[in-house]
């Protein structure tokens, strides 16, 4: 399978000032020996791929009431141990949420289900137990374990789910990007072009590297044309309950990953919108303002649900019912319920719901808008939420269920 590619330049530059760090901090200390005769290649496959195509027709923002089924708010417990700041990843697993903070508190959160603070992960040090630099965290559900990526010390470190050490293991690569784990006990990374990785040879322009729970790389998948050159600021490897999917940015397609094939599942049809010419750029703002791509994705039992960014960075988000085959884009919502959310936190899912964090700030402001303006009524148990919430408390996970379109 053939693809084109553009020339992408990205400088940002608390990455490069990271990637600094790492390099000074990694000088000197080897890889594990790396086999690269036993690597192989994972093929990429077409197979009944379904086309979705996104059109200008993009509704003006809309009641509440019209698209969302269910709803319910989690408090994620505030205490001085469970504070955190920002949120990257969520996975909600084993009656626990794992909340992932890379940029703040750089910890990992564990909650009950229920969002009673158990545990925080991520204490500096030099002790197998300890991190350098946490950089994201999948969860084996072969296993029941959790496995967090110190992107200082190149290891990935396993923990029961309850936050208890069990054993750390050497990535034979360097990787900023976030991973998963296969039911076959295989760790999926996603990767991208770095002239730390020459060890791997070829292999270091693959954007998908599988190695096995001993950390032995054994196959690649997707190869990085040699005219693109950008480097992830975003975690493109994520799951739907079992299954993992790759999202490469820019490129407006989702594949399915498993051990034996790469298989593109959806394409992103932008042919109504403004087309991208041109063969390169020299500033990375240029391209990404001329080009149509999806931001945020996320796939839960029944729908998709993505933020489309289109030419002068403006955002619209769409819902995309997998039976029906029906697909909605939206401006945004206008609350006629005690429903809400915040796109910018990002978006994940749980069996037949989609999860958001959404601020105290946000849900306090709603039920003022509610009581002063609307008056709509709302549900006992989140005006509990809303009344115990104070302004400096954790985020609030929010799940989601969507009408049939």
């Amino acid at each position: 399978m053939k693809f084109s590619y553009i020339f992408l330049i990205v400088i940002i530059g608390t990455s490069l000032f990271c990637s600094g760090c790492q390099h000074v901090f990694q000088k000197g200390r080897p890889f594990p020996s790396v086999n690269l005769d036993s690597v192989m290649v994972v093929p990429m496959q077409e197979q009944q791929v379904e086309i979705i195509t996104v059109t200008h027709e993009i509704k003006e923002p809309t009641p509440v009431s019209q698209l969302i089924e269910d709803f319910y708010y989690v408090p994620l417990e505030t205490t001085e141990a469970s504070l955190f700041a920002y949120c990257n990843q969520i996975e909600l697993y084993g009656h626990r949420i794992f909340v992932f903070d890379r940029h703040g508190t750089e910890k990992l959160f564990i909650f009950s289900d229920k969002g009673k603070f158990l545990k925080s992960l991520g204490e500096k040090g030099e002790a197998p137990f300890e991190f350098f630099k946490p950089g994201s965290f999948a969860i084996d559900r072969e296993k029941d374990q959790l496995v967090i990526y110190d992107n200082m010390k190149r290891k990935w470190m396993r923990f029961t789910l309850d936050g208890k050490f069990i054993a750390s293991i050497d990535v034979p690569f360097t990787t900023i990007c976030n991973f998963q784990i296969l039911p076959s006990g295989e760790y999926v990374t996603a990767t991208h072009k770095t002239r730390m990785n020459t060890h791997l040879g070829q292999y270091a322009d693959y954007r998908i590297l599988y190695t096995d729970s001993t950390g032995v790389l054994r196959k690649a998948a997707y190869d990085i044309a040699e005219t693109e050159h950008s480097a992830l600021v975003y975690d493109p490897v994520g799951r739907n309950e079992e299954d993992v999917f790759y999202v490469p940015i820019y490129l407006n397609e989702v594949y399915t990953v498993t051990d034996t094939a790469l298989t593109l599942k959806y394409k992103f049809d932008y042919s109504d919108f403004n087309p991208f010419e041109k063969e390169s750029y020299e500033d990375f703002r240029d391209y990404r303002l001329s080009h149509t791509y999806v931001h945020q994705y996320a796939e839960n039992d029944t729908h998709l649900m993505f933020v489309t960014s289109d030419k002068d960075d403006y955002r619209f988000v769409s819902f995309y019912d997998k039976r029906s085959k029906k697909l909605i884009n939206l401006a945004g919502f206008y609350n006629d319920t005690d429903f809400v959310m915040d796109f910018g936190s990002g978006l994940y899912s749980y069996k037949d719901y989609f999860m958001a964090l959404v601020s105290p700030s946000t849900l306090r402001g709603l039920k003022m808008h509610i009581d002063q303006t609307t008056h709509y009524s709302i549900r006992e148990d989140n005006k509990v939420v809303f009344e115990n919430l104070k302004e400096d408390d954790n985020l609030v996970l929010v799940f989601f269920k969507i009408k049939d379109l």
